[in-house]
């Protein structure tokens, strides 16, 4: 087994984890989506909950309409997708309507480094498949795109600054505070 192939499988392990970690509804009534899962949906099968996984690679597309019902998912997880996602308002819109109330999104995205710039060039000059990024996020851009859904709960930086971790919790929707279900129906 080579050298890479170790590195990589333990950072895999410790980045499991470390989402794990901040998964607070991790019961077994908890539903769990991961939005850009690889095809062996290996962070799912580290879970033992309902699991859900969306895969890009697949050509499962989920920039505009998640076909899952509302208030659905306890926990939606990203990890490494976010940045390539064309529409990623459309995307933190959809995991919003998906989302039970209090519900966890959990995104893991990279930090704009000089690092990931160099990584990127290597990669493109020895033509090996790797999945373009759309758009590195910092954090208030990615706070930005949430906060009309989402509280940020949690941030950490990990794999010695290079990668970034977001924990966001859904906020109670106002027509269910005043215990109301459509409002529409109120007018009738």
């Amino acid at each position: 087994m080579k050298l890479s192939s170790i590195l990589g499988k333990y950072l895999q392990r410790r980045r499991f984890e470390m989402i794990r970690r901040n998964i607070s509804m991790l019961n077994d009534d908890c539903k769990l989506l991961e939005i850009g899962c690889d095809k062996d949906k290996a962070f799912l099968k580290t879970l033992k909950i309902q699991t859900f996984g969306l895969d890009l690679q697949l050509g499962t597309k989920v920039d505009k309409k998640l076909n899952f019902q509302n208030n659905f998912f306890d926990c939606i997880v990203m990890i490494a997708t976010i940045e390539h996602l064309e529409f990623p308002n459309d995307v933190i819109k959809e995991c919003n309507r998906v989302l039970k109330d209090r519900g966890q999104l959990i995104i893991t995205t990279p930090k704009n480094t000089p690092f990931l710039y160099i990584m990127e060039h290597v990669f493109f000059r020895h033509n090996l498949k790797i999945y373009p990024n759309f758009f590195i996020f910092n954090k208030k851009q990615l706070q930005e795109i949430t906060e009309d859904y989402f509280e940020l709960k949690h941030y950490e930086t990990f794999e010695y600054g290079l990668n970034r971790l977001f924990v966001f919790e859904k906020g109670i929707n106002e027509q269910d505070k005043l215990g109301i279900g459509n409002p529409m129906e109120v007018l009738y």
